[in-house]
């Protein structure tokens, strides 16, 4: 198993400004879309071994203590992203696994509680690895969002999920934050429009501790007229 601290040391001396953009791109691939893994799966995602858990929760507890200790960890947004993960981990609620194939995935448990599972890859010589700390920042946040929300998702909450990533990214990394974040080049908004066909818009959601307007200035959410 890599050691927990030479990762994130070999993770810092690779930052570079681009590294908010380069974690949007990889977590793009998150369908986050928790019942249609279950139905197609019938059973809930594979833990991967306790150590690999442990090591990763040390990871976790290094993120949430950095970006609790922020500016931005003060706001009542973070603080209730915060509190949803810390929750989980409590319920052990946050699970490390290969066995699906998106970085995470959100899923109602047997128990009824949504279940966070992060992706961790296993490399050539057998051994399981975790995601640099950058990205499983952006994962850990994104994937809290989903797990807060009682709602069905829909457009604007995964909108809201890849602003919740990015922006404790920014803190993590110490990154600059962009008036509006993109992904592949476009405003998170019109990427999420394009790339789940499958989501609906909801007009009555309502993003975490903010509201509409809000999400539509981060974003660039086309308006449900448009």
């Amino acid at each position: 198993m890599t050691d927990v601290k030479r990762q994130a040391d070999t993770s810092a001396k690779r930052r570079k400004p681009s590294m908010v953009r380069l974690v949007g791109l990889t977590v793009l691939s998150i369908s986050l879309l928790g019942l249609t893994w279950l139905i197609v799966h019938k059973r809930l995602p594979k833990p991967a071994p306790q150590d690999v858990q442990d090591s990763g929760m040390v990871i976790i507890r290094q993120i949430t203590a950095t970006v609790a200790n922020s500016t931005w960890g003060g706001t009542q947004r973070a603080q209730e992203l915060l509190k949803t993960i810390d929750s989980a981990m409590q319920d052990n609620r946050i699970v490390f696994t290969n066995d699906i194939d998106d970085s995470g995935l959100t899923v109602r448990g047997t128990k009824g509680k949504k279940c966070i599972y992060i992706k961790v890859v296993i490399s050539d010589s057998g051994d399981f690895q975790h995601h640099p700390p950058g990205l499983l920042c952006d994962v850990l946040f994104h994937e809290a969002l989903h797990a807060w929300t009682i709602e069905p998702n829909c457009i604007e909450q995964e909108c809201d999920a890849f602003v919740a990533g990015m922006d404790a990214v920014c803190v993590f990394e110490n990154r600059l934050r962009p008036k509006i974040f993109h992904v592949e080049g476009r405003p998170i908004g019109n990427f999420v429009i394009d790339k789940y066909p499958e989501l609906k818009r909801n007009p009555d959601y309502k993003p975490m501790a903010l509201d509409t307007d809000w999400l539509v200035a981060q974003t660039g959410l086309p308006s449900i007229t448009q």
